[in-house]
C-alpha cells in the first residue's frame, strides 16, 4: 500500500507523531539545498511512498501543489485561520525561536489564505485544540 501524504502547517503535531511511532516520516522544507529546491525535496517524498504509512510535509504551497500535479493524493491540514494567539502558545511552548514566531506571526493570515486556495487535495481545518492526532481517524479513511 502506498503511503498517505499530509501537508500540515507548524504546530499541529508533525514531529510529535513521527517520534512516536516509525511508521511515520516527515520532511522539512528548510532542511534541504534551495539551490536544488522543491525537486530534491519531492524526489524525496516519492521515494518513501512504499517505506511509511504517512509522509508528513509541510505547507509550503510549491512543494504541495508539484506532489498534486504528479499525481499524489496529499491531504492538507491547516489551523483555522482565528486560531492565531493558539499557535504562537504553541510555538512559545516548544520553545520556537522568536524569529521563527515573528514570521508566522506576521505571514498568519496570508500563509492560510493561501493554503486554503489550494485545489486537488482534501482539506481539514483544524478547530481550537485539535492537532494531526486528533484527526486521525479521518486521515486514515483518506
Amino acid at each position: 500500500m502506498s503511503a498517505i501524504v499530509v501537508s500540515a502547517f507548524c504546530g499541529t503535531g508533525k514531529t510529535h507523531l513521527c517520534n512516536a511511532s516509525d511508521r511515520f516520516v516527515e520532511f522539512e522544507c528548510w532542511r534541504y539545498n534551495q539551490d536544488k529546491f522543491p525537486k530534491n525535496c519531492i524526489t524525496d517524498i516519492q521515494q518513501a511512498l512504499g517505506n511509511a504509512d504517512i509522509i508528513f510535509i509541510s505547507t509550503n504551497p510549491t512543494v504541495v501543489v508539484s506532489v498534486i500535479k504528479i499525481g499524489i493524493i496529499v491531504i492538507l491540514v491547516y489551523p483555522d485561520l482565528k486560531l492565531k494567539d493558539e499557535y504562537i502558545d504553541r510555538y512559545e511552548k516548544r520553545g520556537s525561536s522568536k524569529d521563527f514566531i515573528s514570521l508566522l506571526s506576521e505571514s498568519w493570515e496570508s500563509w492560510l489564505m493561501e493554503i486554503g486556495e489550494i485545489k486537488g487535495c482534501q482539506h481539514i481545518v483544524l478547530k481550537q485544540g485539535q492537532y494531526i492526532s486528533t484527526v486521525m481517524t479521518i486521515i486514515n479513511r483518506s
